[in-house]
């Protein structure tokens, strides 16, 4: 019975604990595809030329920011949201990362109906 008035209200703040481990370990190899190279670049910049050293700490500081919107809004499922992260996804050509995403989005979408569901007045 507990299990089931969890999935009826909608979690609040950042609700990362109510994520499938599915979701949880997208988001783990997610940060870790992008932090690790975000650090490589970042910490090797001062072996580039200025501009390429620039230029490498201006792309790892806009990937951290990407992995930081992809995190939350996975968390707090952004429908929106998700579906802007797929398009950029396949703009990319990350073929995989679009249909996760996409895969994620509909999962939300579920949730967020039985979450209005449970909260619509009952006749």
């Amino acid at each position: 019975m507990q299990a089931t008035d969890e999935l009826n209200t909608k979690p609040k703040d950042y609700p990362y604990d109510t994520l499938n481990s599915l979701r949880k370990f997208y988001l783990l190899v997610n940060w870790l595809v992008i932090v690790f190279p975000a650090f490589i670049l970042i910490s090797n910049a001062g072996t580039y030329r200025m501009k390429f050293a620039l230029a490498a700490v201006l792309i790892a500081l806009v990937a951290i920011a990407f992995a930081i919107w992809i995190h939350l809004a996975v968390c707090n499922r952004k429908v929106d949201q998700l579906f802007a992260i797929a398009v950029i996804s396949l703009l990319s050509l990350n073929i995989v990362g679009f249909l996760i995403i996409l895969w994620i989005r509909k999962i939300s979408k579920i949730e967020q109906s039985t979450w209005k569901q449970a909260q619509a007045p009952m006749h």
